[in-house]
C-alpha cells in the first residue's frame, strides 16, 4: 500500500502588508477575517495546523501561533520558524516512542513535511497537500521543497518543505543574510507542480474565472474577492486527506 505522510500546514499570515495600509489576515470578507477563511480552508487537508504571526491573534487555542525568530526576513522567516517548530515535534514523537517501545504503534511518528499558504490567497485549491505530493512522486525522496504554479506564475509560498532544510535556510538567512524566496528554493532540490486545472473547479463552484492562487494586494483587489465568494458554492464531496 502507497504510504503518504501526515502533513503539518502553516497559515502565513506576518507580513507588513505595506500596500493594504493594514494587517492582512484581520481584513474582512462577506463577515470573515481572511485568516479565518484559511483556516476553514486548510483544516480539513492538514493533521496540524499552525499560524505565523508576529501579531498575536484571536484564534482557537489549538492552533499554535509562531512569532518569527529573525525579524524582516520575509516569508523564508515564517517557513524557518515553521521547520523549527515541527523538528522539535519530531523529537518529542521519537522520544514518546523510546519510551514506549513496547506499544509504538500508539505513537506515530511525527511527518518532516510542512505545508505553507499565503494568508491572503483565500482561493487556494482545496487539495492541495495532497496533489503536491500525489503530483511529485517521481524522485521524491529526494526533493526538498515541492512547490505550486500555475500556467506560467510559480507560487512558492504554496509549497511543502522538508524539515533537512533546516541547516541551510539557517546558513541562507542567518549568515549570508539572504531573504529572496525564489533564489534559496533555486538553490535547493525542488520541483513544481502545476495546478492549472484547478481553475476547472473555481468554476464548478460558481467562483468563475482566475487563478486559484490569486492574492489580495489592494482594496479593489478585496472588492472582487467578496463578489466571487458570494456565489461560492461547497464541495460535494469532502478532501481526503493524506493519512
Amino acid at each position: 500500500m502507497k504510504q503518504h505522510p501526515n502533513i503539518t500546514g502553516l497559515i502565513l499570515a506576518g507580513g507588513q502588508s505595506r500596500r493594504m495600509g493594514t494587517n492582512k489576515a484581520l481584513l474582512e470578507v462577506n463577515g470573515q477575517t481572511l485568516v479565518e477563511r484559511a483556516i476553514e480552508r486548510l483544516h480539513p487537508q492538514v493533521t496540524q495546523l499552525l499560524v505565523s504571526t508576529n501579531v498575536p491573534l484571536e484564534l482557537p487555542a489549538n492552533i499554535p501561533q509562531l512569532a518569527d525568530t529573525l525579524d524582516d526576513a520575509g516569508p523564508l522567516a515564517g517557513v524557518f520558524t515553521g521547520l523549527l517548530w515541527l523538528q522539535k515535534r519530531q523529537r518529542k514523537c521519537s522520544q514518546q516512542r523510546q519510551r514506549q517501545h513496547k506499544q509504538r504503534h500508539q505513537v506515530p511518528p511525527a511527518s518532516a513535511w510542512l505545508l505553507t499558504v499565503a494568508v491572503d490567497t483565500p482561493l487556494f485549491p482545496q487539495d492541495l497537500p495532497q496533489q503536491l505530493w500525489e503530483h511529485a512522486s517521481t524522485n521524491r525522496d529526494r526533493l526538498k521543497i515541492i512547490a505550486a504554479c500555475s500556467g506560467k506564475r510559480e507560487h512558492p509560498t504554496f509549497a511543502l518543505w522538508h524539515t533537512d532544510l533546516i541547516p541551510a535556510l539557517s546558513e541562507y538567512l542567518v549568515e549570508k543574510q539572504q531573504r529572496r524566496l525564489m533564489t534559496f528554493i533555486g538553490q535547493q532540490s525542488h520541483r513544481y507542480v502545476d495546478f492549472s486545472t484547478a481553475q476547472a473547479h473555481l468554476e464548478s463552484v460558481g467562483l468563475g474565472a482566475g487563478d486559484p492562487f490569486d492574492n489580495i494586494n489592494d482594496p479593489p483587489a478585496l472588492l472582487r474577492l467578496a463578489k466571487r465568494l458570494q456565489c461560492e458554492r461547497p464541495l460535494t464531496q469532502p478532501v481526503k486527506v493524506p493519512v
